[in-house]
């Protein structure tokens, strides 16, 4: 006889609060201000998602040569540099900001230490918008490390202020302040992890003690689903990352009673849907 499967679905699975406060912003711009409303790259990192919001007019840029004087522009959740916001507005251009509360308090941190002459030191991925961003509230002096092997390789500097990409791992910020106090008497951390990012993680935590594989939904261009895939692995789980319910395959989940699922933060409610019913069918 065959065994029932247990689905057990993360409570934080999915949107976060930034990515629905951004796509709220951004439904309700399309509806007043058409025909066409103009976002600085895609507002979230979800391709379902983004091609919808362009099928109801939002067209993607990255040069704001694109778009016409008194045109209306969305700073994506990730946000974006002050040049960004700048230059816009010496174009007559109207900004919308739909940047996260959080990754804006990343902003204003990285900018605080640089004032007050620290050397900026970032966790998290270089080629990451909200890092990109961040970074240039520094004058783009600040210096990203992907971890502690990076962070021994920085010289010796008076003062180092130090913060994380908003849907980093705590543990990571750790070992790199760790590493960072051998290179300054004057060492500031602050914990820029967004909480639902937190919470996240810490229920794969939990997941670990009684699920036998992990699904994890996510766009491939997705940070934080990336993080949260090596998460599981890191606590022994049977991790799959995937975008779709297409993407599942029987011989993963041959054998296995109790089926662990999160999203992250760009995942709509729909495509985790769609994942718990093809799981129930198979």
């Amino acid at each position: 006889m065959k065994k029932k499967r247990k689905i057990q679905l993360a409570r934080h699975a999915g949107f976060c609060f930034g990515v629905r406060r951004a796509l709220k912003i951004a439904e309700n711009s399309l509806t007043r201000k058409k025909p066409t409303v103009f976002c600085w790259g895609e507002l979230i990192h979800n391709a379902c998602v983004v091609q919808d919001l362009e099928k109801k007019g939002l067209r993607v840029v990255k040069d704001l040569k694109a778009i016409p004087r008194c045109g209306h522009l969305i700073i994506r959740s990730h946000g974006a540099a002050p040049e960004v916001f700048n230059a816009a507005k010496k174009r007559g251009i109207n900004i919308i900001d739909a940047t996260c509360p959080f990754v804006r308090k990343a902003q204003a941190i990285a900018r605080d230490f640089y004032q007050k002459n620290y050397q900026v030191v970032i966790v998290g991925d270089k080629q990451h918008p909200e890092i990109i961003g961040i970074r240039a509230n520094t004058k783009n002096t600040a210096i990203v490390v992907s971890g502690e092997k990076e962070a021994a390789q920085i010289k010796n500097f008076p003062r180092i202020g130090l913060l994380i990409q908003t849907t980093g791992k705590i543990e990571l910020l750790k070992e790199v302040a760790a590493k960072l106090l051998e290179k300054t008497k004057n060492l500031t951390v602050a914990n820029t992890i967004c909480l639902n990012s937190f919470f996240k993680k810490e229920e794969i935590k939990e997941m670990a003690k009684d699920v036998n594989i992990l699904l994890v939904i996510g766009d491939r261009k997705s940070n934080n689903t990336k993080k949260l895939a090596e998460v599981g692995l890191s606590y022994g789980i049977k991790t799959y990352r995937i975008e779709s319910a297409a993407e599942i395959q029987n011989a993963w989940l041959k054998g296995k009673t109790k089926i662990g699922l999160t999203a992250g933060a760009s995942t709509p409610d729909v495509l985790i849907k769609q994942v718990e019913e093809k799981i129930k069918f198979f």
